[in-house]
């Protein structure tokens, strides 16, 4: 049933702006409201959800707001649309324990305080790689949020429900810790104080990347196949997918540009491997990932033999030209 609500704030927990609304049509939907409102609204954020401040309830983008008993005066904290999967900073294998761990817990006991469709998600990556591997060191210091975002699109920009969360021992910027703080919060739910504390409280913890041996230890991942891209999707199964990076790229001679054509066909086979059955999706994207390793030494091989037969060309131009000389 139609009814005027009066006086609603709109509170926008990515940007901390909020505004007042006078008089709302309780009959359209958040995704509604914040289209109709937009050149009120000084934040983005169309698309997304509303939860209610008094109960932590949360309405989805396409649900009437009506269909909830709301009071007048009442604050709706709008969630920006969520694009699942993203990239999380961490310091150790505990901290991996821990966010897998409080995901799953906020998921089996969401339906308790929020009505949403955001699940864990399908697959989950960490970057293994330390100060040593200088390039993709810079590459990932300088790109995490592009890589962060990059992780959630397949090659269509077509956003999947269920995607890829991945780990990696670097320190945070100040924009991609939004990025962060924003994924965590519908992934963890009403964990996610506790769960950012931890991760934030001690400031003076450094990010020591040769925690990377401790996690690839727990992965049973060897100190020479660093620095790679492991795949899983429990840490209780030693059932895990292992992309030795040096396989694609030469870390001692590369340059940054080797790095996003490495990255984007990553996420794109693991894009790939999510949408195919539950249970297969490490052996499918086992798959993918050999394919393309066979491509990319085809064309490293080909590369070699192009240099060797110029080489033996320029070897003969060069023998003529003396025989030529001498005669």
């Amino acid at each position: 049933m139609k009814r005027i609500l009066r006086n609603i704030t709109i509170f926008s927990k990515e940007t901390g702006k909020k505004v007042l609304i006078e008089e709302l049509d309780s009959s359209l939907t958040p995704r509604e409201v914040t289209e109709k409102y937009a050149d009120v609204l000084t934040f983005e954020g169309v698309g997304g959800s509303f939860v209610r401040k008094l109960t932590r309830f949360e309405i989805q983008p396409e649900n009437p707001i009506g269909d909830v008993d709301i009071q007048d005066g009442e604050t709706f904290i709008l969630l920006p649309p969520f694009l699942s999967g993203g990239g999380i900073a961490i310091r150790d294998y505990k901290d991996i324990h821990l966010l897998k761990y409080i995901i799953e817990k906020s998921r089996s006991s969401e339906p308790l305080y929020y009505e949403t469709t955001v699940r864990p998600p399908s697959l989950y990556a960490v970057i293994l790689y330390t100060d040593q591997d200088k390039p993709l060191s810079s590459y990932i210091r300088e790109n995490a949020r592009e890589l962060s975002i990059m992780s959630s699109f397949s090659e269509n920009d077509e956003l999947y429900e269920n995607d890829l969360l991945f780990f990696v021992i670097e320190k945070p910027s100040d924009e991609w810790r939004v990025e962060i703080e924003k994924d965590l919060g519908a992934l963890a739910g009403i964990y996610f104080d506790s769960v950012w504390e931890r991760l934030e409280g001690n400031i003076y913890k450094p990010y020591d990347k040769t925690k990377s041996y401790e996690i690839a230890r727990h992965f049973r991942v060897s100190p020479d196949q660093l620095p790679c891209v492991v795949f899983f999707t429990s840490l209780e199964s030693y059932q895990i997918v292992v992309v030795e990076i040096e396989k694609f790229i030469n870390n001692s001679n590369s340059d940054n540009k080797e790095y996003p054509k490495f990255f984007r066909m990553l996420f794109s086979k693991a894009q790939e491997a999510i949408l195919s059955e539950s249970d297969t999706i490490l052996k499918k994207l086992s798959n993918l990932i050999n394919s393309e390793k066979k491509k990319s030494l085809s064309t490293t091989i080909n590369s070699a033999h192009l240099v060797e037969l110029a080489n033996s060309i320029i070897g003969i131009i060069a023998n003529l030209l003396a025989i030529s000389k001498t005669s």
